[in-house]
């Protein structure tokens, strides 16, 4: 497998004072994959855990086929806290390779993010996987606190993440495991 990925950029996009209200980022990598089987691992929400090393399991699968609207609910764990994290499908698009959603906590201290998540066919069986998101902190400790850890973490934990994936995506029985 070729990894070919670029620090994933950072950005604050909004603080009133001290507090952070917004924050975001975005990462593009290439593997060594076709771009379909790519996007069909991506979007298939039950395999969530076996390449983000941040998804400890998934509590509510998506109904398939997914779809816009369609929910999902998957257990966070990070700096060894854990909360459920509801996740809703925006944009499907296998067309386009293109996949949006928004995720949210169910703890009752909620955050929203939206993710965009892109894959584009490059010659040669090759695919770029490019990911932004976009968070907003709703209370006062996660702007004033945890929404600056998060946003650190998450500039390593995204990139970790596409490696797992590409990492999943070369393995000889990832093809056939792909849509089942």
């Amino acid at each position: 497998m070729t990894w070919r990925a670029a620090r994933a950029t950072l950005i604050v996009m909004t603080t009133k004072s001290l507090l952070l209200t917004e924050f975001g980022g975005s990462v593009s990598t290439d593997v060594d994959a076709p771009a379909d089987e790519v996007f069909a691992l991506l979007t298939d929400t039950s395999r969530l855990p076996e390449w983000n090393a941040r998804i400890r399991r998934v509590l509510e699968p998506a109904p398939a086929p997914l779809a816009p609207g369609a929910e999902w609910v998957v257990q966070m764990q990070v700096a060894g806290a854990r909360w459920p994290s509801r996740s809703t499908a925006v944009t499907h698009d296998p067309s386009r390779r293109l996949f949006e959603h928004t995720s949210r906590s169910d703890d009752g201290n909620p955050a929203r993010a939206l993710w965009r998540w892109q894959v584009t066919p490059i010659p040669g069986q090759h695919s770029r996987i490019e990911v932004s998101w976009h968070v907003s902190p709703r209370t006062f400790w996660r702007r004033a606190l945890f929404g600056k850890l998060r946003r650190r973490q998450m500039g390593d934990e995204v990139p970790d993440s596409l490696r797992a994936l590409g990492a999943l995506l070369a393995r000889p029985s990832a093809a056939w495991a792909v849509g089942d």
